[in-house]
């Protein structure tokens, strides 16, 4: 014979060698379940930012790197800084912060490539955030390193860049490195879509992203 036993939100049926739990739905369970759902749903909030990464790779020429994208993040670049923007509003402000090439296997010194030197108030720029594979936030502010093999003649690059539909007026050529030009690109994706096509053709040893970097203190 069973017997019924209340506990809590449960019922209990009693048997010789048992008790049988089922849960009692009424109005008092139900508002723990609602409870509960909330409860994870905000726990998912904070995490999905690096679950939902998306996986992106960026070829300088002679070798792919491999970034996520965390799409809960994007940094703002404006004239008086660096902003990390959590889409749910919070600001982070880097404590260092640096604009460079990259290092490593890319053979470019870090180095700020040349800024506007107007005074007018500029627009910000956003870009997304990446965590490459040392664990470090990076940013697109816009532009594309590119360094050319060295038999390449003057008017050999001038041709590169006719024949790829680039407007010359958006190349610069800096001077610390042989071979070594920017190419004007809007902050966000566009440099990196443009990184990756540029690194396909033969005359370019090496190109890269103007990549925002979070710096690590040693």
């Amino acid at each position: 014979m069973l017997k019924k036993y209340y506990i809590g939100t449960f019922v209990f049926w009693k048997t010789k060698e048992q008790l049988i739990p089922i849960i009692n739905i009424n109005r008092n369970s139900c508002k723990i379940a609602r409870r509960i759902c909330a409860t994870f749903l905000l726990l998912a909030s904070f995490t999905s930012g690096e679950l939902l990464a998306e996986t992106y790779s960026w070829n300088d020429g002679r070798k792919t790197h491999t970034l996520q994208m965390l799409p809960s993040m994007e940094v703002e670049f404006t004239r008086s800084g660096v902003d990390i923007l959590s889409k749910s509003g919070a600001i982070q402000k880097p404590a260092t912060s640096t604009s460079s090439p990259d290092q490593g296997s890319n053979p470019v010194k870090a180095q700020s490539a040349p800024q506007s030197q107007s005074t007018s108030t500029a627009p910000s720029k956003t870009s997304p955030v990446f965590r490459d594979s040392a664990g470090r936030l990076r940013a697109l502010p816009g532009g594309v390193l590119v360094i050319f093999h060295s038999h390449l003649t003057a008017q050999d690059v001038i041709s590169f860049w006719y024949n790829r539909g680039i407007n010359i007026n958006d190349v610069t050529a800096l001077t610390s490195i042989k071979g070594l030009y920017k190419v004007q690109t809007p902050a966000g994706m566009s440099s990196l879509y443009l990184s990756n096509t540029l690194a396909e053709y033969p005359e370019v040893k090496f190109t890269s992203p103007n990549w925002w970097k979070e710096s690590v203190k040693k």
